[in-house]
């Protein structure tokens, strides 16, 4: 039947059938039927490749542990399925990797970033594909406690302990004693615990005097110590 979207048209000897936005459905066998004589049109119409219209690729993907990362493209068509891949391997939607289709938006979301997430990832659609390469750092470390603010004076004998806490745990640190590195020895111990390093001195001498410093290379704490020998007494 003839419609907007099917039309016919006669011109003398002339007959047309006329589709003007040819659609998936219009595929099919058409036959010119004239009684004594007729011809017949195999049509087949075929979805055009799907297109990546838009992308969040070219943005600065450098984040934070603990970040949210958003991977973004939008489809030439609403209905066109992608796949995302990392590295190489097809991911695996989790509550660390979430995969959102709404209309012709695709997105990757990573609600809480971790260095491990750090790789290329790809959206592809099949004919047209999209590239994100990200980066995922630690923030650096940050001393969030200590007790150098304590009045670090001592008497001979007396045991000393410096103390950190670090933002995170297993982070190294590095301790110094006006301007060099300390040894650990039977007067000098260095603790590490998770977040917590300290300094133990079991029995200060007076040349344990100086300025000590708790380097987590990121941030950095100062200890004024002072050892005296004990007063006399009669």
């Amino acid at each position: 039947e003839e419609s907007e979207a099917l039309r016919l048209e006669n011109e003398g000897p002339h007959r047309r059938l006329v589709i003007p936005s040819a659609q998936v459905g219009d595929a099919g066998e058409f036959v010119c039927d004239i009684g004594g004589d007729s011809v017949c049109f195999s049509i087949t119409v075929t979805e055009p490749p799907v297109k990546i219209l838009h992308s969040s690729a070219e943005e600065a993907h450098a984040y934070r542990a603990a970040d949210r990362v958003v991977l973004a493209c939008e489809l030439s068509r609403p209905d066109a399925p992608v796949r995302w891949y990392k590295d190489g391997e097809e991911v695996e939607e989790s509550e660390a990797l979430l995969l959102e289709n709404e209309g012709p938006h695709r997105r990757l979301i990573l609600p809480s970033a971790q260095v491990r997430d750090a790789g290329e990832f790809v959206c592809d659609a099949g004919g047209d594909s999209a590239f994100f390469n990200i980066t995922v750092t630690e923030p650096p470390v940050q001393v969030v406690f200590s007790n150098a603010d304590k009045a670090h004076a001592y008497q001979a004998s007396d045991r000393v302990v410096l103390a950190c806490e670090l933002s995170r745990p297993n982070v190294p640190v590095r301790w110094y004693k006006d301007g060099e590195e300390v040894e650990v020895g039977e007067g000098l111990l260095l603790e590490n615990e998770g977040s917590h390093h300290r300094l133990v001195i079991p029995s200060a001498r007076v040349q344990d005097t100086g300025e000590f410093v708790c380097d987590a290379s990121g941030d950095s704490v100062f200890f004024t110590v002072t050892v005296r020998e004990p007063p006399v007494t009669v």
